[in-house]
C-alpha cells in the first residue's frame, strides 16, 4: 500500500508537503521500512504498489519526495486506481507472472487485509503495527525473506520487467509475427561451469511451472552432476533487442544403457516462453545428447498439480510414446528438433 505504509498520512488530503517521511518520527520509521524495501529490491525481490489513489498522486511522491528512499523505478508494477486491493493484487501477479503464493502485502487497514485474506488466502499479509517502532524490523524480522546466495538475475530483475514491459508494450502494436521477426531472438546452450551453480540451483529449487521432474538438488549435487562423465548439464541464456533474459533453462542428461540417454531435469523460466525459445533449447538438448554418444534420448514427464502447462511438451517436439507411462523417446540427432528460423541458437559443449 502507498498511504500510511510507505508514508505517513493521506497523500490525497494531506499533500506531497503534508506527508510523513524523513529524518524524525515517525517520519523515520516509514523511511528505515523503505530502506529495507530497498535491500530487498537489490537483492531480487520485485516491489509493487496497490494503492487506493490518484496515480498522479502517488508518482508525484516518488519522483519528486526528497525524502523518498524509493522511486518510481524500483517498482516493477504499480495498481494505483480505485479498484479493491484484491483486484490490485491479482493484477500485480498478472503482470509479473507469478503465482499469488508469491505476494506479500503490507496494509494499514485491517478491512483492506482482513479481505484480502478471505479472498485471496495464497497472499502473506502484515499490517502496519500500531507501535511505529516496531515497524522498520517488520519484514526483516518475518523470515521470508531469508536470502541465499544472490545472482546476477536476481540483482537485474527490475530491470527486466521493465524490459519485459516494453516488449508487452511492441508485441501489441504489430502482429505477433512481425514482432516474433523483429525480436532478435538469441538461444545459447552450454555446459554448466562453476560460475552457473549457484543460479543453476536457485531455477532447479523454484521453477515449478514448466519443470517435466521437478527434481530438487542442492549445489553440491548439481556439481556433482557437473563433474560425473555419465552426465551433463546444461543450461540456457536468452536474450533479444530488449535485453537479456539471463540463465532461465537448466537440462540434466544421464547416460542410460546401449546408447540411450535419459531427461532426468528439463525446466525454464516462464518468462521466455511462448516465442519459441523453449524449442530451440529442446533442440539443442536433442543435439547435445547425439554428440555425448546418444542414439535414443529419453524424456519423462511427472505430472505435479503446477505443471500441467508442460504435460505436452515431449509429443509436440516430436518424442513418441514409449512402453512406460510419462516417458518419451526420440533418435537423438542434430536435426531431430527444428525450432523457428527467426531465433539464432548456438551450442556449446566442453572437449
Amino acid at each position: 500500500d502507498a498511504d500510511n505504509t510507505l508514508w505517513g498520512g493521506i497523500i490525497g488530503e494531506d499533500g506531497i508537503g503534508g506527508i510523513e517521511i524523513g529524518n524524525d518520527f515517525p517520519g523515520l520509521a516509514f523511511r528505515d521500512f523503505q530502506k529495507y524495501a530497498h535491500y530487498l529490491q537489490k537483492q531480487g525481490v520485485m516491489l509493487a504498489i496497490a494503492s487506493k489513489n490518484n496515480e498522479e498522486d502517488v508518482v508525484e511522491v516518488l519522483d519528486r519526495h526528497d525524502a523518498m528512499v524509493l522511486k518510481r523505478e524500483h517498482f516493477s508494477a504499480m495498481e494505483i486506481n480505485w479498484v479493491s486491493k484484491v483486484e490490485g493484487l491479482k493484477n500485480i501477479a498478472r503482470k509479473l507472472n507469478i503465482g499469488l503464493d508469491a505476494l506479500v502485502f503490507v496494509d494499514d487497514n485491517r478491512k483492506e487485509i482482513g479481505e484480502v485474506q478471505e479472498r485471496l488466502p495464497e497472499v502473506t499479509c502484515f499490517l502496519v503495527p500500531e507501535e511505529l517502532a516496531e515497524y522498520p524490523g517488520l519484514l526483516r524480522n518475518c523470515g521470508l525473506f531469508d536470502i541465499g546466495e544472490v545472482t546476477k538475475e536476481d540483482r537485474e530483475r527490475t530491470k527486466m520487467m521493465a524490459q519485459e514491459a516494453a516488449r508487452k508494450q511492441d508485441s501489441e502494436q504489430v502482429s505477433e509475427e512481425e514482432f516474433r521477426a523483429a525480436l532478435g531472438l538469441k538461444v545459447k546452450v552450454f555446459e554448466v561451469q562453476g560460475q552457473h551453480l549457484a543460479r543453476t540451483t536457485q531455477l532447479i529449487n523454484k521453477t515449478n511451472q514448466f519443470n517435466l521432474t521437478t527434481i530438487r538438488r542442492t549445489q553440491e549435487e548439481v556439481k556433482a552432476l557437473c563433474d560425473s562423465q555419465d552426465s551433463l548439464v546444461l543450461a540456457t541464456e536468452i536474450e533479444d533487442r530488449y535485453g537479456e533474459y539471463g540463465l532461465v533453462g537448466v537440462a540434466i542428461l544421464k547416460a542410460g544403457q546401449k546408447g540411450s540417454w535419459d531427461i532426468d531435469t528439463l525446466l525454464m523460466s516462464c518468462r521466455v516462453l511462448g516465442r519459441g525459445a523453449d524449442t530451440a533449447f529442446i533442440s539443442q538438448i536433442v543435439s547435445a545428447s547425439a554428440q555425448r554418444g546418444a542414439k535414443i534420448l529419453r524424456g519423462r514427464y511427472l505430472p505435479t498439480q503446477k505443471n500441467r502447462m508442460v504435460e505436452d511438451l515431449y509429443p509436440r517436439h516430436g518424442f513418441e510414446k514409449a512402453g512406460e507411462e510419462g516417458v518419451w523417446t526420440i533418435s537423438a540427432s542434430a536435426d531431430a528438433v527444428a525450432y523457428p528460423d527467426y531465433i539464432e541458437s548456438a551450442l556449446t559443449l566442453s572437449e
